[in-house]
């Protein structure tokens, strides 16, 4: 009786231990669609452009090969492209072409959303962004514009 006894009681201290679960890093790579536009002048008021603006959206895709995508598209046709090299350290991008952003440009990922800061001599856009299901990539491929 004195065994069931222990087997019971190891089974339940046993069965009561919960696997620490890890929650995963927040990546950059991926698919995100623009949600604003924060302009901060050094001298001025800030502006702020919400997106989705009518029926324009902007997308940008980082993917895991160090290319990233860039889509705009007006009722789901792409009206622009745009693609670069990109790297990432201690949460700073850096851009092999800077067709898009300029030179000094770091991030944050808090959940499902991606704050890109872009820091001029004179004005600071704040661009965010949230995860989208929308295959960048593809439809970059597919519609094959002129840049």
């Amino acid at each position: 009786m004195k065994k069931l006894l222990y087997v019971l009681i190891a089974f339940t201290t046993l069965s009561a231990c919960k696997k620490d679960e890890k929650t995963p890093e927040p990546t950059l790579q991926g698919n995100w669609e623009l949600t604003s536009i924060v302009r901060q002048p050094n001298a001025g008021e800030p502006t702020k452009d919400d997106y989705p603006d009518g029926d324009y959206r902007e997308y940008l895709s980082f993917e895991n090969d160090g290319n990233v995508y860039f889509l705009g598209t007006v009722k789901n046709i792409s009206n622009w492209t745009n693609d670069d090299i990109y790297t990432s350290t201690n949460n700073k991008i850096t851009f092999t072409h800077e067709n898009y952003f300029g030179d000094n440009v770091t991030y944050s990922i808090n959940g499902s959303t991606l704050t890109i800061t872009e820091i001029y001599s004179d004005i600071t856009y704040v661009y965010t962004y949230k995860k989208s299901d929308f295959d960048v990539k593809k439809a970059y491929t597919e519609y094959n514009l002129p840049k």
